[in-house]
């Protein structure tokens, strides 16, 4: 891939080659930072090129024990697993704006991350997943994508506080003994609104609280089994 570092502007550009390239950003800070990335355009008719990487990650821009405060991540296509993923990692970042996701848009494990901004559009699986850590999202606009539009799952902790799904499968998903509050959310064109669900038999139920929320034009509101929750928040 083409790789350029700007030091003086904290900013480094990431330009795909081939479907094949993929960059791991481990051990670093890289509070302050802007990281952009131009993938090459995915071919939908062919399989996924990429699923796990040499170094275990799925990700086209992977990030591995990050120091992410402050942060601005720009990415757009990619035909990765996940365009962004992010792994035992922290901080606070300004941004994450990802737009034309071959399969999952952001990937989150195992970290400990506040976000204060993130757009997607288009995606071809989820806009966002979060698994084993804590999160919270200020404010978030995603669109067009193909499943959950928010997944939170393995016993992960969000707050979300303000909102915007359009044109989705799923709104927000929380499953796996994993707890979702949520401040404020509007939500149109959606097949389910909020989903609560056990999926992985070492975990309990999902558990979903919301204080005001605004769901138009959907298939069913909410989808809930036997041992997940679905309640007000106060």
């Amino acid at each position: 891939l083409n790789l350029k570092i700007f030091k003086k502007e904290k900013k480094v550009e990431i330009v795909q080659n081939s479907l094949q390239d993929w960059i791991l950003f481990s051990n670093i800070n890289l509070s302050g930072w802007k990281i952009f990335f131009n993938g090459k355009k995915s071919d939908l008719e062919n399989e996924l090129k990429q699923r796990i990487n040499s170094d275990g990650m799925t990700g086209c821009v992977n990030f591995f024990e990050a120091n992410l405060d402050n942060t601005i991540i720009d990415l757009e296509k990619g035909q990765c697993e996940d365009t962004l993923n992010i792994v035992n990692s922290f901080g606070k970042i300004k941004l994450i704006k990802v737009k034309s996701a071959y399969s999952d848009a952001v990937d989150i494990d195992f970290s400990k991350m506040d976000v204060e901004e993130v757009e997607v559009k288009n995606a071809n699986n989820d806009c966002i997943d979060l698994s084993s850590g804590e999160y919270k999202i200020i404010n978030a606009k995603l669109s067009y994508c193909g499943d959950k539009a928010i997944s939170v799952g393995e016993k992960s902790t969000l707050d979300l506080k303000k909102v915007l799904i359009t044109n989705s499968q799923t709104g927000v998903a929380s499953k796996d003994s994993s707890i979702t509050n949520i401040d404020n959310i509007r939500i149109k064109n959606i097949e389910f609104c909020l989903t609560a669900y056990n999926k992985k038999q070492e975990f309990s139920g999902g558990l979903i609280k919301v204080k005001n929320i605004e769901c138009e034009n959907y298939l069913k509101k909410n989808d809930i089994d036997k041992v997940s929750k679905i309640t007000k928040k106060d």
